[in-house]
């Protein structure tokens, strides 16, 4: 077993790594020469304004890790209210999957120092309200990567449900298409993003009997670990991240 997740994490950081070193020639910051597909990609994309796109899109693109933090609390708490540790272990999961997430993708913001697009090309759209003091380095998304790295530990975690799976990854996919629209980010920064997202959940996922092992000998809870799995808990958590959406928007 421990050979079998061993073989799952090296997979998944060989495959990360192998994903960066193809891709390093987006970072050129060199504006006199010509742009390179990412930036072209980018143009194309930012460049594509629709009513429909300009309501919809500022639903999702607010800050995100308060709600990466919410949702662990919020299932946590509902699930202790109810006896569900099968909830409960998975707010464990999605709390060290989240915490992950956020050290790899701020580890690479530093590492690469890749300039927003707003600072490396002109005529573009961006949107006014994104203040660059707050994250200044545009790879990989932060956004994306979080909202994948939620939607996967929920779709590996309750793969039962789709319903809770299709609100996850749709959230997902309108939030890292927006940090394009918006134009604060390349779509190279968005599907990586995404993808280390997707892999810190997938290596959490692998961890989960250790990691469950040690949240239930902290809370004396060793004889049940992974009893219940009621929906209503799950509906919860899905109907806090709509919600969510709404009060900031609003």
């Amino acid at each position: 077993m421990l050979l079998i997740k061993y073989n799952i994490i090296s997979r998944v950081t060989v495959l990360l790594f192998a994903f960066l070193i193809c891709s390093q020639n987006v970072f050129s910051q060199d504006t006199s020469c010509s742009e390179n597909f990412d930036q072209r990609l980018f143009r194309k994309l930012n460049g594509h304004r629709t009513s429909f796109l300009d309501l919809t899109i500022p639903l999702t693109e607010k800050p995100i890790t308060f709600p990466s933090l919410l949702f662990p609390v919020t299932l946590f708490t509902s699930s202790k209210a109810t006896d569900n540790y099968y909830d409960e272990n998975s707010s464990a999961l999605m709390t060290v999957s989240g915490i992950t997430n956020l050290a790899v993708t701020f580890g690479m913001k530093m590492v690469f120092k890749r300039n927003r697009p707003v600072q490396s090309l002109d005529s573009i759209y961006f949107d006014k309200n994104f203040h660059l003091s707050n994250d200044r380095y545009s790879f990989p998304s932060g956004h994306a990567s979080t909202s994948f790295n939620m939607a996967t530990i929920i779709a590996l975690r309750y793969n039962d449900n789709p319903a809770l799976i299709t609100g996850f990854y749709m959230q997902a996919l309108m939030v890292s298409f927006g940090r394009i629209y918006t134009g604060a980010h390349y779509p190279m920064d968005v599907l990586t993003g995404a993808l280390v997202g997707s892999g810190t959940a997938i290596l959490t996922y692998s961890l989960r009997k250790e990691i469950i092992d040690i949240k239930a000998n902290l809370f004396n809870e060793q004889e049940s670990k992974e009893i219940g799995s009621d929906k209503v808990n799950q509906y919860i958590l899905l109907g806090s991240l709509v919600a969510l959406d709404f009060v900031y928007y609003f």
